[in-house]
């Protein structure tokens, strides 16, 4: 496993271990030159394995302060969604001060002052985000997590402090689980279940570790655009995403329906991303 030292106090990271059926690499690209746009000054560290065609490091190494290659702790060929790495990304982290963002978003904001909040926790999680009316959105999962017993975590934005004991022991913690996660799942919430969710490992390492007083229900930081009902003749919802559209309004803000978003956008799928709205990315950023 790869360890890196402290290089800064704060920045901001993203992690991919690559999928050949998803463009991680353009994704990527976006989060990070819209962040920039509006951060200039804060840096970028962008934590990636299993690149074997170098997609991300010929699409992205000129955008980031660090590009970070690290060894696969867990083997996650095959895989539709790999995420059993995600965990290196403490050990992978140049900064002391840490917020992480999952590559599916577009971040037109200033986030310079979310780094204040590590002042009084070590490691913060969020529960809640806002729909793209501004309301806050109810996931259709949380019911699932209220029947293991499990304080749902959201798992798309969260914060850490490398030199805490806290964050350290959370993420060896995490480690194991992520490497074993049939065994956890079976011995600790009675599940059996064959694919791995990010969502329960950070759920159940929380309570394992005594840390889910680090869940903060009332910060709200982002706008979750994904549909929370299901067509259930267009599951993959297709449909929803070639007949929705995002777009630019004058002030550089991302409009979405009749609703201007004025926090950081998680799309959560990259057909967002279609070639029109990626040329308009393109021309401001």
């Amino acid at each position: 496993m790869l360890n890196v030292e402290i290089q800064e106090e704060e920045g901001v990271i993203f992690f991919i271990d690559y999928n050949l059926t998803t463009p991680y690499h353009e994704m990527a690209y976006y989060a990070i030159k819209s962040f920039k746009k509006y951060n200039k000054n804060i840096p970028v560290a962008l934590i990636l394995c299993n690149d074997d065609e170098n997609k991300v490091k010929n699409k992205c190494e000129s955008i980031v302060e660090y590009l970070i290659e690290i060894p696969q702790f867990v083997d996650t060929f095959g895989r539709n969604k790999k995420i059993s790495n995600f965990n290196q990304i403490y050990w992978a982290s140049p900064f002391a001060k840490n917020i992480y963002f999952d590559c599916d978003f577009l971040i037109c904001n200033t986030v310079d002052s979310w780094f204040d909040y590590l002042n009084t926790k070590d490691i913060i999680f969020l529960k809640n985000s806002l729909d793209f009316r501004g309301m806050i959105k109810k996931h259709n999962y949380q019911d699932f997590f209220s029947r293991i017993k499990l304080n749902y975590v959201n798992n798309h934005i969260m914060f850490f402090n490398k030199r805490s004991n806290v964050s350290l022991e959370f993420f060896n913690l995490l480690t194991q689980i992520q490497a074993n996660y049939k065994t956890f799942y079976k011995n600790f919430l009675d599940l059996k279940i064959e694919n791995q969710d990010i969502r329960i490992d950070l759920s159940l390492c929380l309570k394992l570790s005594d840390n889910e007083d680090k869940i903060l229900n009332k910060l709200i930081l982002y706008q979750d655009l994904i549909p929370t009902k299901i067509n259930y003749t267009d599951i993959d919802k297709r449909d929803f995403y070639k007949f929705t559209n995002l777009w630019f309004v004058p002030n550089s803000k991302v409009k979405f329906e009749n609703y201007i978003q004025l926090f950081p956008i998680h799309y959560g799928n990259f057909k967002f991303l279609n070639k029109e709205f990626k040329k308009s990315l393109d021309e401001l950023l």
